[in-house]
């Protein structure tokens, strides 16, 4: 970070002088590798996770408000950036503006997870953003679902907000791959936390093949659930030429 001027004010200018400093530290190898990972996106440098955070809070820390004016949606990585100064806003009602002006933006898992496990303030204060998941429910756009999921999966699976996720994701039915995905991936976090209230869930089942499949994959995969319990389990997979 040491080849760039991170505490002069966001212009035009010098946001175009950012862009080429993502560029000059990014990895060939690592955005060819990040690249196949993420079907649809194009554009990336191949800068990992850990510079990414970095940067975000370097940003944050002077001028982030100049940052969000300027800041571009063309690269994969200027888009997580700007997912991620705005995490790290103090002020409750514009973090939920400016969460609510970035979902759009949200075009792939990648962008969308990276959000989602970033707004920390969720899990401190859950009930301010339940409005806007609620409406991201009601929204007919992958990403917009996956964003209410995957918030959900990263600060309510707790015992204050347990029964909702679970009765959120029974009652998803989307085609949407990466929508089915998040589900399963929600519910096997929540069998690891609340076994015997997911089992419940999934016993009945009410999901449609492919997820409900997916999440005892995913339950099985884990290295935090007992050999014995993976058993019983695989037992409750539904035949794929099944509905």
């Amino acid at each position: 970070m040491d080849n760039f001027d991170f505490s002069k004010k966001w212009t035009k200018k010098h946001y175009k002088e950012f862009t080429s400093y993502l560029e000059s530290i990014g990895e060939e190898k690592y955005r060819e590798f990040n690249l196949s990972l993420i079907p649809g996106e194009k554009y990336a440098f191949g800068i990992r996770a850990p510079k990414l955070k970095k940067i975000a809070k370097t940003i944050a820390k002077n001028d982030a408000d100049g940052f969000l004016k300027v800041c571009g949606n063309k690269y994969l990585e200027e888009i997580i950036i700007k997912g991620i100064v705005i995490s790290l806003i103090k002020d409750d009602d514009r973090l939920l503006a400016e969460t609510e002006s970035f979902i759009p933006l949200i075009r792939n898992w990648a962008i969308c997870d990276s959000f989602c496990s970033a707004l920390k303030t969720a899990k401190k204060k859950p009930a301010l953003f339940l409005p806007l998941i609620e409406n991201c429910l009601e929204s007919h756009k992958e990403y917009d679902l996956r964003f209410a999921l995957v918030m959900l999966l990263d600060h309510y699976i707790c015992d204050g907000y347990i029964d909702y996720v679970l009765w959120v994701y029974e009652g998803i039915k989307s085609e949407y791959y990466y929508v089915k995905m998040a589900v399963a991936w929600g519910l096997s976090m929540c069998f690891v936390k609340y076994p015997e209230k997911t089992k419940k869930l999934i016993e009945k089942g009410s999901l449609d093949t492919f997820t409900h499949n997916k999440t005892i994959q995913k339950i099985c995969e884990s290295l935090r659930v007992e050999e014995d319990v993976k058993k019983s389990l695989k037992k409750l997979r539904k035949n794929v030429d099944k509905g």
